[in-house]
């Protein structure tokens, strides 16, 4: 353990040494941003980005997208695509694949150079692996390699074929990931590149570890290991270690398995892949798994299941929970088992359902190719059946020919029968002995079959009752979540209390789960109606904890301490939420938090006062096409005839501990009587549905509140709760709800 938590050390001042690198590098570039040529800004932007992505992938968006912006005042095609591959793959590292599959495209679409193309489908392929869209990952790969091999980049056309070969692994096709792998090592064998050949090595061992030939899978990690020492490549040689442990655990030697662990650990700073990493965890945590040291074996899965939740990989996720499953089932825990496995089966199921369909196109190629040697074979037979007719016939002439010479042969064969018959006799009560005996052992396996059956059936029995207990404990669960329910509907602002001080409203309340990530709430202090709706990490029970904390924080701060300014308030929920989570910025940690929309309403003075953080306030206006709001003109951003909706949005960052921290901005809104006033979570424009099963968005959404605008609240919330269940049961398919809906009208 003492050399674990050192090498955690190091890793973290390694960190601290590169940050201060590419600190002094990026502020140079920062410097000569102002001083030169718009394309040498943008340049200068991407390189920026560039360098920000493996410790900052936040940061490394900001820059991007302030090239994209210059990109208005150049004419270069080249360096706009550029650009947009650079803002795609920063939105990869931050987990928002759609918006980098959007950019992606769209830099497809603005050049012809092979090679930004060919990159950028190799990126778009990336992508969908790790979305486990493992179809669409080799079609983008299979339109990078052409490219590539036009190019003369045999480095590039080695690492798609690898990449290919990768993803026909994942899917279980282990021939054809063996084909691609051949071919690229082919190339790097051409061009004498040690440290591809080790990679090629390393995926072959894994091929072979899956298909049990444990022993082939030890001689290409150990060829691989070879070439990772002459390379000096550490970060391939973990991964060659990682398959040495693998393999060796799985024929049981244990110690040959620690031998290699221990090699590994003092690599462990090499390793920047997190998938990488959360495999190393999980070797350690089956090893210690083996030598019944559970709670280190448990330790470690977690840690290595926060990396791969992290991202988002399915593959590794379910291994984790199958993991857990084992552990907690060992240690008697069954509660903790149960609750694993569930996860673990979820998670095989819909990798299952991917394989099945190229299961289903193998198994179609089978059955018509069985069935075109059958019409073959029964062409053969047909044409010996003919044959036999025709010698039959011959034999017939010739046996009339023969009549005579027929009979005196029968005579002797006769005879010869009488011959055979008696010994026929005699072989036959050998047999008979024969049978006997054979009778003995069967009745004797039947007997043990019959033991069997009995021990099967007492181990059915005790599946049962297993079953019956995981069952009671997966109520009582139940139970604590529903009582949660009734605990967190006592907290929210009940429709008596809400009408008091705001007659014409409504909200739209609806959780995923029983209990809600999303919560809404008010107060009345002094000539101020405050009104906030929050969307918390998360939902279910985690978001529902986060939730308590939010409104137990706003209760002490504006009813208690009495603050009204919307600015202040956010300040502070934050600066309580960051001390309560101990929450320190550093890396790795998990970020949780809430967006809120807060409003604080002046009926007197006819205003209100909006701070968000992430998320915005939506006014909708009739007969007036401007909203002043810190006493500037603001304009719509969608209208419907006579009604205008304005957007005052919020600042982008949450209520949590973040990169950029700054103080939350207070907006001033004028307002005319008879304006609406919505606030919201993000649940109801990312509910998917609809024809073609996608999001609700933004768009749609406004439109739905500007086409509502002549009504009633009360109208309003019908119309907004039947265009959701209508979106969510479309062609006679029900989508899932995916996240907590909330959406609260005001009418001023």
């Amino acid at each position: 353990m003492t050399r674990y938590i050192t090498l955690f050390l190091i890793i973290l001042l390694t960190i601290s040494a590169t940050a201060q690198d590419i600190y002094s590098y990026t502020d140079s570039l920062r410097k000569t941003v102002t001083q030169v040529a718009d394309t040498d800004k943008v340049t200068n932007l991407n390189l920026i980005s560039r360098a920000y992505r493996n410790n900052h992938p936040d940061s490394a968006l900001i820059y991007a997208k302030n090239a994209l912006e210059k990109c208005n005042t150049i004419n270069n095609n080249i360096l706009i695509a550029k650009t947009l591959v650079s803002v795609g793959i920063a939105n990869e590292l931050t987990a928002q694949y759609d918006s980098a599959l959007f950019y992606l495209n769209k830099a497809i679409n603005v050049t012809s150079d092979k090679k930004i193309l060919a990159a950028t489908y190799n990126s778009i392929g990336i992508i969908y692996e790790k979305m486990g869209d493992y179809e669409k990952a080799i079609q983008a790969y299979l339109k990078s390699l052409p490219l590539t091999e036009e190019l003369k980049y045999f480095s590039w056309t080695a690492m798609c074929n690898n990449n290919i070969g990768v993803l026909y692994k994942k899917m279980g096709e282990y021939d054809q990931a063996i084909t691609f792998y051949q071919k690229s090592k082919k190339i790097y064998e051409l061009a004498n590149d040690k440290e591809g050949l080790s990679y090629i090595f390393i995926n072959i061992s894994g091929i072979e570890y899956h298909r049990k030939n444990y022993k082939a899978a030890i001689s290409y990690s150990l060829d691989a290991v070879k070439l990772c020492k002459e390379t000096n490549n550490n970060s391939l040689l973990t991964k060659a270690y990682n398959n040495l442990v693998e393999a060796y655990m799985e024929i049981g030697e244990l110690e040959m398995a620690k031998l290699y662990l221990d090699k590994t650990a003092p690599l462990f700073e090499y390793i920047s892949n997190d998938y990488e990493k959360a495999s190393f965890l999980l070797r350690i945590s089956e090893w210690y798994s083996k030598m019944n040291n559970n709670t280190k074996a448990m330790n470690y899965a977690n840690s290595g299941l926060e990396i791969s939740l992290k991202i988002k990989s399915k593959e590794q996720i379910g291994e984790f929970y199958y993991n857990i499953a084992e552990i907690a089932a060992s240690s008697g825990n069954f509660k903790s088992a149960y609750a694993a496995i569930e996860k673990y089966m979820i998670i095989k199921d819909s990798l299952l359902n991917e394989n099945m369909q190229n299961q289903i196109a193998e198994m179609q190629t089978k059955y018509e190719t069985e069935q075109t040697q059958k019409e073959n074979e029964l062409l053969i037979k047909d044409q010996k059946l003919q044959q036999e007719a025709l010698e039959k016939q011959r034999i017939i002439i010739i046996s009339f020919i023969l009549g005579f010479a027929i009979i005196l042969i029968f005579t002797i064969i006769i005879l010869r029968q009488f011959r055979a018959k008696k010994k026929a006799n005699k072989l036959l009560r050998i047999q008979n002995e024969e049978i006997r005996q054979k009778n003995e052992e069967i009745s004797a396996q039947r007997d043990e079959i019959e033991a069997q059956r009995d021990e099967i059936s007492a181990q059915r029995d005790l599946v049962a009752d297993q079953k019956d207990q995981i069952e009671l404990i997966h109520n009582d669960l139940k139970d604590s979540i529903i009582y949660a329910e009734r605990i967190q509907k006592a907290v929210l602002p009940s429709e008596e209390n809400l009408s008091k001080f705001m007659p014409n409203h409504f909200v739209v309340f609806k959780p995923k789960d029983i209990v809600s990530g999303d919560f809404y709430w008010a107060a009345q202090l002094n000539e101020w109606n405050i009104i906030a709706v929050a969307d918390c990490t998360g939902h279910g029970v985690p978001g529902a904890f986060m939730s308590m904390l939010g409104i137990s924080f706003l209760n002490e701060i504006i009813r208690k301490k009495e603050v009204a300014k919307t600015s202040q308030v956010l300040n502070m929920l934050r600066k309580d939420i960051v001390q309560s989570l101990k929450q320190k910025g550093t890396s790795g940690e998990q970020k949780d938090g809430m967006d809120i929309s807060l409003i604080a309403i002046n009926k007197e003075k006819k205003f209100c006062q909006f701070s968000g953080a992430n998320n915005p306030l939506y006014v909708v206006r009739e007969n007036h096409d401007l909203l002043k709001v810190n006493n500037a003109d603001l304009s719509p951003v969608e209208k419907n005839n006579n009604a205008f909706l304005f957007e005052i949005k919020g600042d982008k960052m949450p209520i949590a501990i973040y990169l950029n921290m700054k103080e939350f901005a207070e907006n001033r809104i004028e307002l005319y009587e008879g304006d609406k006033l919505y606030l919201f979570s993000d649940g109801f424009a990312d509910q998917f549905g609809g024809p073609k099963g996608k999001k609700f968005k933004y768009k749609s959404f406004k439109n739905l509140l500007l086409s509502t605008h002549s009504k009633t609240l009360a109208e309003q919330k019908t119309v907004l709760e039947a265009s959701l269940e209508k979106w969510m049961n479309t062609n006679g398919k029900r989508y899932e709800q995916i996240d907590d809906i909330t959406v609260m009208g005001i009418e001023f």
